[in-house]
């Protein structure tokens, strides 16, 4: 993801923001120690309906990695979507485009296909080596206590992973890692219920903050 401007932080650079925080309580400029970060508005407005916007294709992979940037960083205590559905397209030229357009739904209110299920059951996969990843997902309509069954693709079908049911935790997210052959070419979704999450390759990413090499 792209550096924001000097006085902006895009997703991927939330420890920017805590940093600034921390200096700032340091000098006495805020009281609270370790301040926490809320993220009250998200997303990615899409190609289509605006041209000038990310490619709708690649949303549902860019949503499951940005939600992962967020729970990785104790710090950020909340994460929502905005906006729901896409403002009407209206007026001409440049001005055509000027609404939001990153809803889950279109602004007839027929859901974005693949933007609305990564919603639902965001999912990011992490490349940790050649034989190992971190799986983390999330499902939006559920709480702790419940469990989900990462699956894993062989040939032309799913087939749940060793070891890969796990709890839910708080607010319904799970993060794990696994030992799995071959790891950077496979492809991964995981269950709940009836409920399928849409697929994913791993990324490698490093964690918000961490040296580079």
């Amino acid at each position: 993801m792209l550096q924001a401007h000097k006085d902006e932080a895009a997703i991927a650079e939330i420890p920017r923001v805590t940093k600034v925080l921390d200096r700032l309580h340091r000098k006495g400029r805020l009281q609270q120690r370790k301040m926490p970060v809320y993220n009250t508005e998200f997303a990615f407005q899409t190609d289509p309906p605006d041209p000038f916007a990310t490619p709708i294709e690649r949303v549902p992979g860019f949503l499951g990695l940005s939600e992962w940037l967020a729970f990785v960083n104790k710090r950020v205590l909340s994460w929502s979507q905005y906006t729901l559905v896409d403002d009407p397209i209206s007026g001409s030229g440049s001005k055509r485009f000027s609404g939001f357009q990153d809803g889950l739904k279109r602004a007839s209110g027929k859901p974005k296909k693949g933007v609305y299920e990564a919603f639902q059951m965001p999912l990011f996969v992490r490349l940790l080596s050649s034989s190992r990843v971190e799986v983390f997902g999330g499902v939006r309509s559920a709480d702790s206590g419940g469990s989900a069954t990462i699956e894993i693709k062989s040939g032309k079908r799913y087939v749940p992973l060793p070891g890969g049911t796990v709890a839910l935790g708080p607010h319904g997210y799970f993060r794990r890692t696994f030992r799995v052959s071959g790891a950077r070419g496979r492809t991964f979704r995981f269950r709940f219920g009836d409920e399928r999450s849409r697929s994913a390759r791993p990324l490698k990413v490093k964690l918000p903050g961490a040296p580079k090499n």
